[in-house]
């Protein structure tokens, strides 16, 4: 990836991912972008997801990933229930 490409992925990340005006987006430094990107995942990743199996056979990874579809389809059918 050039240069260019990172800095409109970066971009494309600060004013949509997280929320950032294109002003902010311009004026907000590099580094403060990229640990704010990074703080970001690590929260949707704390909130939303458990964590993987250490090994990542094929097997283990098919049931971890399952079972994460199973959980998921009982909180929306909780959030559904209690509307």
């Amino acid at each position: 990836m050039s240069l260019e490409e990172w800095f409109t992925e970066l971009f494309k990340y600060a004013t949509g991912w997280l929320g950032y005006t294109v002003s902010e987006a311009l004026e907000t430094h590099i580094a403060a972008l990229v640990l704010a990107m990074e703080g970001h995942h690590e929260m949707v990743m704390a909130v939303h997801y458990k964590k993987p199996p250490k090994k990542r056979g094929k097997k283990k990874w098919e049931d971890w990933w399952m079972g994460w579809i199973k959980d998921h389809n009982k909180r929306k059918a909780r959030e559904r229930s209690t509307r």
